[in-house]
Formats: structure tokens, sequence, C-alpha cells
């Protein structure tokens, strides 16, 4: 849970509509599609969102479940670190809110309010790691399976 964020969002100089926006999307909505620009960070407010990866095989389009967000938890944070287009595909579950943060709005706020700045980007990184890890086991475990079935 990125606790700093949801603190962030209360934050009298943080004001929504203002500063970030409150979006509700309905069941199987498209919030943002892989290869769209990356200008824009989510916090979870209320329910919850697949990450998919659209992968071409033999030019049929594979989608793969990555990852579901819950709520309290944040995504497209890589936008802060990086100009580069979104490398998934995220979809609402069910009716969802999520709050979402323009990076240069965001960034903004972090050099006018540095402790705060550095409370956020401590949590998001303690985010990104975790999801790391998860990945790490991951690709442990297919690597695995995939040297198990070459000895088959």
């Amino acid at each position: 849970m990125s606790q700093s964020l949801f603190d962030l969002l209360s934050d009298d100089d943080f004001l929504v509509d203002k500063s970030w926006a409150k979006i509700n999307y309905l069941e199987q909505e498209i919030v943002f599609k892989q290869g769209e620009d990356a200008e824009s960070l989510f916090l979870v407010l209320d329910g919850s969102v697949t990450v998919q990866s659209d992968a071409d095989q033999n030019e049929q389009n594979i989608n793969s479940k990555v990852a579901n967000i819950e709520q309290g938890e944040v995504f497209g944070e890589f936008c802060l670190f990086e100009d580069l287009p979104r490398e998934f595909t995220v979809i609402a579950d069910k009716s969802c809110c999520l709050a979402e943060i323009h990076r240069d709005v965001l960034l903004k706020f972090f050099e006018q309010h540095p402790e705060c700045g550095y409370k956020v980007m401590a949590d998001l990184l303690g985010a990104v790691v975790k999801r790391l890890r998860k990945s790490n086991k991951r690709t442990l475990s297919l690597l695995s399976w995939g040297m198990k079935s070459r000895t088959l």
C-alpha cells in the first residue's frame, strides 16, 4: 500500500481536480493500452485492475496477465523515471475508482515539497522492488520448468 500517496491526495496543497483527477472505470474498461504515451501514474482508490501484456506470436495477438493491482496499490509509476511508452495494457477488473496523477504536476510538487517527495518516492521504490522480486521468482520458476521439460 502506498500510504504516502494516499496522504498526498489529502494534502491541502495537492487538491483534487487541480493536481489530480478521480476517475471511475467500468468493468473491463481500458485504463491505458500498451504503447501509449506514459504521462500519469495511478493509485487504486477502490476496486482492482489487471495488467496484461499484448504479445504477438506468429501473427496472433496473445494477451497474458502479468499482475493484478489491488486497492491501495500504484501502477504506471515508471513514467516518473523514464519517458517511454506504456509497456502493458491495464484493464478494470470490475467497476473501480482510480486517482490519476500527471507526472509533471507531481514532479513540480516534489520540487516544492521535497520532504513529501522523498516519502512518496521511497514508497514507489519499495513497490517496484516488491514487483521485481515477484517477477524474479516467476522467471526462475519458468526457467526451472523449462529445464525439467528438456530432461524428459
